[in-house]
């Protein structure tokens, strides 16, 4: 059984549908070392995203972000000075 959402309209039938995944934010940290990572607890499915939004008025990424498995791995720019420290949200879909 498909779990999600579907909308239906009464003269043009199915309008929406978003049964495959679902988002779910689960937190956030700031990344506070030139380089790191995070282990995140996630069920067994469940895919990790992660984002960030720049803390900065550069129109460059200060940092890159991977994940892998449960792991959300960073590493800042080499040129990034690191006073303001990124925070990265997390989550599964």
């Amino acid at each position: 059984m498909a779990i999600g959402l579907k909308i239906y309209h009464p003269q043009k039938g199915l309008i929406l549908d978003i049964t495959d995944s679902l988002t779910r934010i689960l937190g956030s940290f700031t990344a506070d070392t030139p380089t790191g990572s995070q282990t995140i607890d996630i069920r067994g499915n469940d895919r990790l995203f992660v984002f960030f939004v720049p803390e900065t008025t550069e129109y460059t990424t200060p940092l890159q972000i991977t994940t892998s498995g449960n792991q959300i791995r960073w590493v800042y720019r080499g040129d990034f000075d690191g006073n303001r420290k990124q925070r990265i949200y997390y989550g599964t879909y």
